[in-house]
């Protein structure tokens, strides 16, 4: 059994999951996070974790879901299947429809750039900008730059939208 904070350095908990599943498959790993959004509960039944438990639960909760755990068993709820799964059909699906491309210029976008300075930053044209714009707007089914970059905020986590590349 291996509990795994979701905030932790060195490798990310869903990498070390991974790799836990391809040579340890007998273990178990829970994540434990004060990060409660769906991006990341997404992320985890995905991964196939046996559990995902917000700090804020009571202990009980977590000596069950550890329990659970040991004896093989999954603890990850209804509720949070339904959330990861419309999280993957709302958001996931509309990210992934993204060129790479489009993902840059969509992060530089949410942080506040304009066209010109997006331009500058990536060595192309504003034109060239303005078309990645309206092909994102597009994809993701909004109506305005503005739009995007909140939408951008409010579903993908900070470390997405504010590296590039």
């Amino acid at each position: 059994m291996l509990l795994l904070d979701l905030v932790m350095p060195g490798l990310r908990p869903l990498e070390v999951e991974r790799w836990v599943r391809a040579h340890c498959c007998q273990t178990a790993v829970l994540i434990l996070t004060a990060h409660d959004r769906d991006y990341f509960l997404a992320q985890a039944v995905e991964a196939r974790v046996a559990g995902f438990l917000t700090k804020d639960e009571g202990t009980h909760r977590l000596v069950e879901a550890v329990r659970s755990a040991a004896q093989g068993e999954a603890f990850i709820t209804g509720g949070q299947l339904a959330r990861a799964l419309r999280w993957r059909k709302e958001v996931g699906e509309r990210w992934e429809r993204l060129t790479e491309r489009e993902r840059e210029v969509l992060r530089m976008v949410a942080q506040g750039l304009d066209n010109a300075a997006i331009a500058r930053a990536l060595g192309v044209r504003v034109r060239t900008v303005e078309q990645h714009v309206t092909h994102i707007l597009d994809k993701l089914g909004l109506a305005a730059r503005l739009e995007a970059a909140v939408w951008v905020r409010d579903q993908l986590p900070e470390d997405l939208w504010k590296s590039t590349t």
